[in-house]
C-alpha cells in the first residue's frame, strides 16, 4: 500500500532523492564494519522509496515491522553472495517507481521481502 502510494504521489524531487539513495546503496561495501554502511544505506534507500506514501502512520508501522525484521536478519554474517542479486531488485525497484508501474513495483517489493526471509531464515538455520 504504501508503495503504490508513494509512486502515486511522489514528485521530481522524490525522484532525485531516491535514484541518489539508490547510487549510494550500490556503491556501498557490505563486507566492510560488519556491513554496518551498507545496512543504513538499506534501511534509507528503502525509507525514501516509500516516504511520499502520505501517511504518518503507515510509515511508522513500516518502521516498527523493519525494526523487528532487521533484528533477525542481523543474526547471521553477511552474504555478499546475494549482494547482485538484491542490487539488481533495488536497481528495477527504482525503474518501475520512475516509470510509476505501482502494480509491478509491488510485486518486485513482495518477491524482495520474500527473498529477505529465505536470507534470513537460512542464516538463523546455518547459525542457531
Amino acid at each position: 500500500m504504501a508503495l503504490e502510494r508513494a509512486i502515486a504521489h511522489g514528485d521530481s524531487l522524490w525522484e532525485a532523492d531516491l535514484l541518489a539513495a539508490a547510487h549510494r546503496l550500490k556503491r556501498a561495501d557490505i563486507t566492510l564494519d560488519k556491513g554496518e554502511e551498507w545496512e543504513h544505506l538499506h534501511t534509507q534507500f528503502h525509507r525514501t522509496l516509500v516516504a511520499p506514501c502520505g501517511s504518518v502512520w503507515l510509515l511508522r508501522f513500516i518502521e516498527q515491522l523493519h525494526d523487528q525484521f532487521d533484528r533477525y536478519r542481523r543474526l547471521g554474517p553477511k552474504m555478499p553472495t546475494i549482494r547482485q542479486e538484491l542490487d539488481e531488485q533495488h536497481h528495477q525497484l527504482v525503474e518501475l517507481a520512475l516509470q510509476r508501474d505501482a502494480k509491478a513495483a509491488r510485486e518486485l517489493m513482495d518477491d524482495h521481502i520474500h527473498k529477505s526471509y529465505e536470507v534470513a531464515l537460512k542464516r538463523y538455520q546455518e547459525h542457531a
